[in-house]
């Protein structure tokens, strides 16, 4: 008995040394940021409990030893090491803390050098930050649409990559106990950029959608697709002529894009007539019958080609023509959903008269 008793002492004060060690670890780990030399701070401040805490449950053990050596009881070397090992974890850890405490200060100098360092550069990355949208700012030919567009992109990176840097300062000075700093000049220079990036990302997917549109095969033309950057691109385009007025250039630049999608916007009916699903090509063929035209409906057509031939001219033949194909459509889609549903379905039938049989009653 006496021996399971020594055993469960052991191992209470295997997993309390254990407690003890991993404490003693976590102090060993030395801080390389402020962030984690606060959370080590916060970590010391908790120590004084827990030490309290294990250190009951250490003479606990203590309570069961002593027992042990009053019944004239052996112990192993390595549970007499382990015995005495618990009563000096306490004073190690204290040790231990103080040592660690005089390093923090230390260490707190060192990262507020990198602190200032950091911050250093990151004032000089702003500027070119300030540049860089200074020169978005000022450009104003349509023409450029691609270069712009791709330096606002380049640019809204830079941009959220530098945001992410500002709280990380915020959350440093605060630790340095330093003031906040606001940043003003830089989310100033974020404001103003701001719409200059949504006037030329419009413009520059306006004119590539555009083309794109134009020239693909039209069997890859997707009707949603279209109304949304076109409805989309008027909203944007409406909102930037009101930010813009007082600048000729820039309204240079909304005017056009918003006579193009002026322009475009009678095609929509037509586009989604032709790409409408149930148009077949039966129904093509009685179209270029019906309005006399020289049009192959095949990957070659594209939406230019269409409109070369002044189709929104004949928009209630076209939708005419649509709605006898939806009407064919409902119905052909509910005959294959009706022969899908019946597929594998088996009918029993018995003779009924000569010649003749009749369909017997399912409970289904």
């Amino acid at each position: 008995i006496l021996d399971i008793f020594l055993q469960q002492t052991y191992n209470s004060s295997l997993e309390i040394s254990k407690e003890f060690g991993d404490i003693q670890r976590q102090l060993e780990e030395r801080p390389t940021t402020i962030e984690q030399l606060a959370d080590q701070k916060a970590f010391i401040q908790g120590l004084p409990m827990t030490i309290k805490q294990l250190s009951r449950k250490a003479e606990a053990t203590m309570v069961n030893y002593n027992f042990l050596d009053e019944m004239l009881h052996p112990l192993p070397q390595d549970h007499f090491k382990l015995r005495w090992l618990l009563v000096e974890w306490p004073q190690k850890i204290n040790l231990k803390t103080e040592d660690v405490e005089l390093s923090q200060e230390r260490d707190k100098s060192i990262f507020q050098k990198q602190y200032q360092e950091q911050r250093q550069l990151f004032e000089e990355k702003m500027h070119d930050i300030h540049q860089n949208i200074t020169v978005v700012m000022r450009a104003s030919d349509i023409n450029t649409h691609e270069t712009v567009a791709q330096q606002v992109q380049k640019m809204q990176q830079v941009i959220k990559e530098a945001q992410e840097q500002v709280k990380v300062f915020n959350r440093r000075e605060r630790l340095f106990n330093f003031e906040v700093g606001a940043f003003n000049e830089f989310n100033q220079s974020v404001r103003q950029f701001e719409p200059y990036s949504k006037l030329w990302l419009t413009t520059h997917d306006w004119i590539n959608s555009l083309d794109k549109w134009m020239n693909d095969p039209f069997s890859t033309l997707e009707v949603e697709q279209v109304e949304s950057i076109l409805n989309d691109g008027a909203k944007t385009m409406y909102k930037m002529g009101e930010l813009f007025r007082s600048a000729p250039a820039l309204m240079k630049i909304i005017n056009t894009v918003k006579d193009q999608m002026e322009d475009f916007k009678p095609n929509m009916p037509c586009i989604a007539a032709f790409r409408s699903p149930a148009m077949r090509p039966r129904h093509w063929e009685r179209l270029k019958q019906e309005l006399n035209i020289d049009l192959q409906f095949d990957d070659t057509m594209t939406l230019k080609t269409l409109l070369q031939l002044n189709l929104t001219q004949h928009l209630p033949a076209i939708q005419k023509m649509l709605e006898i194909a939806c009407k064919e459509f409902i119905i052909e889609s509910a005959l294959n959903k009706l022969e899908k549903d019946w597929t594998g379905v088996n009918f029993e039938i018995k003779a009924h008269r000569a010649g003749t049989y009749i369909l017997c009653a399912t409970d289904d």
